[in-house]
């Protein structure tokens, strides 16, 4: 984090540098994602750079249980960097500081994200859970939708999206593991930004100006010119804020007036035909992405 200034590059970093070696495209995936993902204060970018990690070690794949091998190993994970740091979600966290809250989240990451990866799941998810899950997996195969590869695939013209991206942000369907929490159009949206400006920061004096601003309340701290990221991660934000305006709400479960982790919860959203409400949202994303901010 000293060099780089941010939370989600910084677990993305040293996951490349510890234990996915040669995956830098998925780095830039980070690079909008810090502050709450395009600092809405929502999931960690601490927390969410692991899931990305997750998604390169296992992806779709089903190892022996009813879902995805990282149905079970995300959720766990998420549930251990609650317990580490108290929260999910970035507007808690950094309210304890940037030491004892945004550094402290960086540097328990990596550790939980690895032992995620080299120990046995322990299967957490209740039955109802899997059902519903199970539910909505399906439907959203048999209709070819994924909320974070529907964007991609939209923007593929404009931006080239490798493989590693796919799978590594496969975890992001349904608001984080079909949770319900930010929407992965908007997610994908913010990822886009940072394949797109390909913007790095690397530089301990550059971040450290950056820190003393935050630490003194300094607003010109976020300003674009202080860290490279800060200009995805400004975007982004103004991104995030038109898809409040445009849709009532960033987070899935609002915007869809259901949760997954229950059979009668999927259900409910295949009985309203809620996909099609999801789909709108995607083309939405894709269209002001391609007006306003891949130009």
């Amino acid at each position: 984090m000293l060099k780089m200034g941010h939370c989600a590059p910084t677990v993305a970093k040293t996951l490349l540098d510890t234990k996915f070696r040669n995956k830098t495209d998925v780095l830039l995936l980070t690079g909008g994602m810090a502050g709450g993902i395009g600092n809405l204060g929502a999931e960690c970018g601490a927390l969410t750079s692991g899931l990305l990690f997750l998604g390169l070690a296992y992806g779709d794949k089903i190892q022996g249980n009813p879902l995805p091998e990282i149905f079970y190993r995300g959720n766990q994970y998420a549930n251990a960097f609650k317990s580490k740091n108290l929260s999910l979600f970035c507007n808690k966290i950094s309210g304890n500081g940037i030491i004892n809250g945004c550094m402290k989240a960086v540097a328990t990451s990596p550790k939980l994200l690895i032992r995620q990866c080299s120990s046995t799941s322990d299967h957490q998810l209740t039955k109802g859970e899997e059902a519903g899950y199970s539910l909505m997996l399906n439907h959203f195969k048999k209709n070819c939708f994924h909320c974070v590869h529907s964007v991609f695939k939209g923007l593929n013209g404009q931006i080239k999206f490798t493989k590693d991206c796919f799978s590594s942000s496969f975890g992001y369907l349904g608001g984080f593991l079909l949770n319900g929490m930010t929407c992965g159009a908007l997610v994908a949206g913010v990822m886009a930004m940072g394949v797109h400006y390909n913007k790095m920061e690397n530089s301990y004096i550059r971040s450290g100006k950056m820190f003393r601003k935050f630490m003194n309340n300094d607003s010109t701290a976020m300003d674009d010119s202080v860290n490279n990221f800060n200009y995805v991660i400004n975007r982004g934000e103004r991104f995030g804020k038109w898809f409040d305006t445009r849709f009532g709400s960033t987070q899935c479960h609002e915007l869809i007036n259901t949760h997954f982790n229950s059979t009668e919860g999927s259900e409910k959203y295949i009985a309203d035909n809620s996909l099609k409400r999801c789909e709108e949202i995607v083309l939405s994303v894709i269209h002001e992405l391609n007006e306003n901010y891949l130009v």
